[in-house]
């Protein structure tokens, strides 16, 4: 991670996973402190319920620090599919957890959206 030398970063510590690679740091300046996750899930490796339980422990751990926080990251789910199974799962988790994709345009080279900003419903993020 690089980040400038003004800000005071630290790693935190996460539940393990085995379906997706992920560093959460927390990340300070004298204004701002914000957690943010940055998430890999192989798109050559099968979306399993397990994935789902592993991403679910990782959003409680990350909200019970009681900071503002962002997950970002390739998920490899075609979140601009609203027929896809896996991306109304995560809907679904998202839903439960007052989250928001905030993610509109295409991150892929074929058209679909693969890579998320992530975070609660009441964050707002601007450019």
């Amino acid at each position: 991670m690089f980040h400038k030398s003004s800000m005071t970063v630290s790693q935190v510590a996460l539940p393990d996973v085995s379906t997706f690679e992920c560093l959460a740091t927390s990340i300070s300046s004298t204004s701002h402190k914000v957690i943010l996750v940055a998430l890999y899930r192989p798109g050559s490796a099968t979306i399993t319920n397990c994935f789902y339980d592993e991403f679910e422990n990782i959003i409680s751990a990350v909200m019970s620090k009681n900071h503002n926080f962002v997950i970002v990251g390739d998920f490899n789910v075609h979140v601009d599919d609203d027929t896809d199974v896996h991306w109304s799962r995560l809907c679904c988790l998202f839903d439960a957890y007052g989250l928001r994709q905030h993610v509109q345009v295409s991150t892929h080279s074929r058209g679909h959206t693969l890579d998320l900003v992530v975070t609660a419903d009441t964050t707002s993020l601007s450019d």
